[in-house]
């Protein structure tokens, strides 16, 4: 699957179509391996004001195809996330390639570590990263639900 992309940095007029992406592919990627009440949590989490915040405090990095994104994440001086991947793009190394920039921005930041959580379904590319899980966690969710994640950390 060869497909042509470019990472950039986050403009303004990124905001709705990032917010599309996140919480097209939380839809679909995440009651893969989750109660349904997960994927609405994380559209929740992931409001166009939350974004929007990420991206003016911290630094974003978008990937495109054409002029679609397909991809993105975020670096908030030590906390990683928003990494998300357009999931007919997924499996290229498009996210691989977002979260290696983050870590070289950290390094240039000199951040002596870089914390995240994450699913099931990213843990295996932290792994691949360098990133240890620090503990297995969880937060509640409505209707007696749970989302199991990892919170990981990457020295640098």
């Amino acid at each position: 699957n060869n497909v042509d992309f470019n990472i950039r940095n986050y403009r303004n007029s990124d905001l709705e179509e990032i917010v599309r992406l996140i919480h097209y592919t939380a839809g679909y990627c995440y009651p893969k391996v989750y109660p349904v009440e997960v994927a609405e949590f994380f559209k929740e989490y992931h409001n166009r004001n939350y974004i929007a915040e990420s991206a003016a405090l911290g630094y974003t990095l978008v990937a495109e195809t054409g002029n679609r994104i397909i991809g993105t994440g975020n670096l908030n001086r030590e906390h990683m996330g928003g990494v998300y991947v357009h999931p007919e793009f997924q499996k290229i190394g498009i996210g691989r390639q977002i979260v290696e920039l983050l870590i070289l921005k950290a390094k240039e930041d000199n951040l002596k570590r870089i914390l995240l959580d994450s699913t099931f379904i990213a843990k295996r590319l932290y792994d691949t990263l360098g990133f240890r899980t620090v503990r297995k966690t969880f937060q509640e969710l409505k209707d007696n639900k749970r989302l199991d994640y990892f919170e990981m950390e990457l020295l640098l």
